[in-house]
């Protein structure tokens, strides 16, 4: 088993959720002996080493039902997993009303019950500039209003920041939940909808979340911080608390705690005469994030005022400072708020994105339109090339803008059937798109699941009148090379072999737009993409490479609402730049004889939609129709619409694509080059 383990630990698995505990109590001997192998190594990859063979270990036993340590097995369509979906959002509840300066009581539904916080805005609001959230946790028996009284952090942002002060309930003696799984806690789950609610009337950079807290708030901070990581927070600062901490099996052979997510950056603040959480638990939290964060167990002096200090070798962008005050106890430190927002304010600086060119950029994980503008992908598949009615889109595009998308996935084909396109067809397709403010993908449906026909399509794409076609449009243009090339036999090998070839044709024929490439089997192998995006990205000259995940993962097959989140966790734990180019309710494979839109192909899409929302990752839902009950009757309820307008739009999941909470209407925006 260990062979197995050590391969997946290359892949650096992501995030563990609500079957980790029992996991990592009956998988610790597993994770003690792959740990073991990570000595002799350099004391940063001694430790990624480490957390690598426990994500690993407790990635198979979770994958396989969470029940033993054993080899991967077959999963059990007649055993299903519970559907359930932990992670779906709030009940519905009212953003807060627009006003500016202090709100002292805002209420919002969390895991069904009404839930509070106070919020200040800063009088000098503007809707076009996107601001930082700071969340204060308050202490035990306190409130988020008698927090902000004393802790002077919003006074030293000076309105460069939202600040958040949440309440915790009545019913809990004021006292925030801590060791429980996300799914369990109502608190961290108050947390994640707090941004959601503020960021439903105001204007805020989910990139640049920061939490502080005192006492128990400070706890509350280092949980949060375990658990959702730097994927949510950019960096915290508990005052007189410590934490995380848990059951023996949670910690590490070297005594550290084992982290759910990537931290974030942290300053942490105690008093050294404080008698309520000794030093001793406060210097506890302090060497964990010390570990997690890769930092030297030296210290120095650093830009945090005295008596702070700062670790040497920490990891790109998470520093650890340390400030142990001398003459308090439990109190507050006077200079907190200079520290606190000090550190915080490291951290403010945009990331430049790429300079103004003629084609659209990956930068990170995120995408930019020519003229430097992030752009987050939301928008429908249409089969043009198979539907003869709309084979250029004229019917459908300016349809799906009433819906409010910014893209559409274009199926083509080198030929069908019945139509075999010429290079003015590609043309006018794609014009289409960009007249209707639709960023057009392009993609070719020839390949779906023969990674050996790769480059034939190459061969298409590079023929003078199509590349010239996809010059043209360049500026706009997203191509994507093959749909769902390989089946569920392809390795990793493979599929890097085959797509550094066509990169590198497809570069050279002077194709410069960003090239998507879909992960095989049916779309679905994400970890194929975990596994060799890094190297596929490497080997582009331009660096211009989005990948692309099919969720057909069957709840049946135990794939619901906690492996979405992992493994799209994932890709925002490694950076890869990521998009959901197929998603719908049904379409998951299960068995040759049962249909993909029968009950056991059903997919959790309202957790997709949740997740890429919480995660910044852009989607296109499956698919706008009509024409997906032709081969199959059952699956015409992947069609959104029955005749391509949106009047006939379907009920149910379709509806909440275009209308949800997490859907078109709500959350895609038309770059300002669309428009």
């Amino acid at each position: 088993m260990i062979v197995g383990l050590l391969a997946l630990v290359t892949m650096l698995l992501g995030p563990e959720r609500a079957e980790a505990k029992p996991c990592r109590s009956m998988c610790g001997g597993d994770i003690a002996t792959c740990q073991a192998t990570c000595d002799g190594q350099t004391r940063g990859a001694r430790r990624r080493c480490r957390k690598a063979c426990k994500r690993a270990v407790i990635a198979e036993c979770r994958q396989y039902d969470g029940t033993s340590c054993v080899a991967p097995r077959e999963p059990d369509p007649s055993n299903p997993t519970d559907p359930s979906d932990p992670s779906d959002p709030s009940d519905p509840t009212d953003p807060p009303p627009f006003a500016t300066g202090f709100i002292p009581v805002v209420h919002l539904t969390s895991s069904g019950v009404d839930r509070t916080y106070s919020l200040f805005v800063p009088t000098s609001y503007d809707p076009a500039h996107a601001y930082p959230l700071v969340f204060a946790f308050h202490g035990d028996g306190g409130s988020g209003a008698v927090l902000r009284g004393y802790i002077g952090v919003e006074e030293q942002a000076n309105g460069a920041a939202i600040f958040v002060y949440p309440d915790a309930t009545d019913e809990s003696g004021r006292h925030w939940t801590l060791d429980a799984s996300l799914d369990a806690n109502p608190d961290m789950r108050l947390f994640l909808d707090m941004i959601d609610h503020v960021a439903a009337t105001y204007t805020v950079d989910r990139s640049r979340v920061f939490a502080t807290g005192h006492s128990s708030g400070g706890f509350f901070v280092n949980f949060l911080n375990c658990t959702l990581g730097s994927a949510y927070l950019r960096a915290i600062a508990p005052h007189g608390g410590s934490g995380p901490y848990g059951n023996d099996w949670d910690y590490d052979v070297d005594g550290h705690f084992m982290c759910n997510a990537d931290p974030a950056a942290a300053i942490l603040i105690h008093g050294a005469n404080d008698d309520v959480v000794p030093l001793a638990d406060a210097s506890y939290s302090h060497q964990q994030w010390v570990f997690e964060n890769g930092c030297a167990k030296s210290i120095m002096s650093g830009p945090s005022p005295a008596p702070c200090v700062t670790h040497p070798g920490c990891d790109d962008g998470k520093p650890v400072d340390w400030c142990v005050v001398a003459g308090i106890g439990h109190g507050w430190w006077s200079q907190a708020p200079q520290a606190i927002w000090g550190f915080f304010a490291r951290f403010l600086e945009p990331v430049a994105p790429p300079a103004a060119g003629g084609t659209m950029h990956v930068v990170g994980r995120n995408l930019y339109d020519a003229d430097g503008e992030r752009v987050l992908l939301r928008g429908v598949n249409k089969m043009n090339v198979f539907d003869p009615t709309d084979q250029d889109g004229h019917v459908s595009f300016p349809q799906m803008h009433a819906a409010g998308a910014n893209t559409v996935r274009i199926v083509w084909m080198t030929q069908t059937e019945f139509f075999v396109p010429t290079a003015q067809d590609l043309d006018e397709v794609i014009g289409n798109a960009i007249a209707n403010h639709l960023i057009p993908m392009i993609e070719l449906h020839d390949a779906t699941g023969n990674l050996g026909l790769v480059g034939a399509l190459v061969d298409y794409w590079t023929r003078p009148d199509i590349a010239a076609v996809l010059r043209k449009h360049e500026r706009f243009l997203l191509v994507n090379v093959a749909n769902e090339a390989g089946d569920w036999q392809t390795t990793a090998e493979q599929f890097a072999a085959t797509y550094l070839d066509a990169i590198a044709r497809l570069r050279a024929a002077g194709i410069r737009s960003p090239l998507v490439i879909d992960a095989p089997d049916s779309g679905k192998n994400i970890d194929a993409v975990f596994a060799t995006a890094a190297q596929l990205i490497a080997a582009d000259p331009d660096h211009n490479l989005l990948f692309s995940v099919h969720i057909y993962w069957a709840i049946s097959w135990g794939m619901g609402a906690d492996y979405i989140w992992w493994k799209l966790g994932n890709a925002v734990d490694t950076d890869v730049p990521l998009v959901v180019g197929e998603f719908s309710q049904y379409g998951a494979w299960t068995a040759n004889d049962v249909s993909i839109c029968a009950p056991a192909g059903e997919v959790d899409y309202k957790t997709v939609l949740h997740a890429t929302h919480a995660y910044g990752i852009g989607w296109y839902a499956w698919e706008w129709g009509p024409g997906n009950g032709y081969n199959d009757p059952k699956c015409a309820i992947m069609d959104m619409t029955t005749n391509n307008q949106l009047a006939t739009l379907q009920p149910g999941w379709a509806t909440d694509v275009v209308y949800g909470a997490h859907g078109l209407s709500e959350t895609s925006v038309i770059p300002a080059s669309l428009q």
